[in-house]
């Protein structure tokens, strides 16, 4: 019987160990990264609210008030260009499409205008919910006692989904996700 060389048992301990420090590096990493992207993702979706009251407020006070200042269009025009720098496509058209029904009630009057801007104002507050993610979310995972698994199926997911994302973003690798 041949017997394992002295150094053998704290080799291969070394080497586990190393695997277990490198596996929590990346992990971190991943996290860290996610953080960051959150936070970012975060901050300007707080811009882009702060922006789109704003603008919401000055086509309403446009809209449904009686008189029509040069300070109100002022502060209508800049309200609409600090959206068209933060929004989103779809966003933008709702936005400028709200914008001319603002500034054509002060050119006429009626029911018919107000109406129309009304529209166009459910139109914008959509089009903004789709962007800043309040309709849906784009990636859920569920917690499922009833599911196979349940919790702790869900929280390996989880987990092995930190662990790939560290993992290939170290490689440089890109997966793409089957969305549920």
């Amino acid at each position: 019987m041949a017997e394992t060389p002295w150094w053998g048992v704290p080799a291969l301990s070394g080497a586990f160990a190393f695997a277990a420090v490198a596996t929590a590096q990346v992990v971190v990493v991943a996290m860290d990264r996610r953080r960051v992207r959150r936070e970012s993702r975060q901050r300007w979706d707080d811009e882009r609210r702060r922006a789109y009251v704003q603008f919401i407020h000055q086509v309403r006070r446009r809209v449904y008030e009686d008189r029509a200042e040069h300070d109100m269009d002022h502060e209508l025009v800049g309200a609409l260009a600090e959206v068209q720098l933060l929004a989103s496509a779809d966003v933008q058209v709702a936005a400028s499409d709200l914008f001319q029904a603002a500034i054509s009630k002060g050119h006429s009057s009626g029911n018919d205008v107000t109406a129309t801007a009304a529209k166009l104002h459910s139109a914008f507050i959509e089009a903004v919910r789709r962007e800043l993610g309040v309709v849906s979310s784009s990636r859920k995972i569920v917690l499922d006692e009833n599911s196979p698994f349940g919790f702790f199926g869900a929280a390996i997911r989880v987990a092995a989904s930190v662990f790939l994302d560290g993992f290939t973003s170290l490689l440089g690798i890109r997966i793409h996700r089957i969305q549920r």
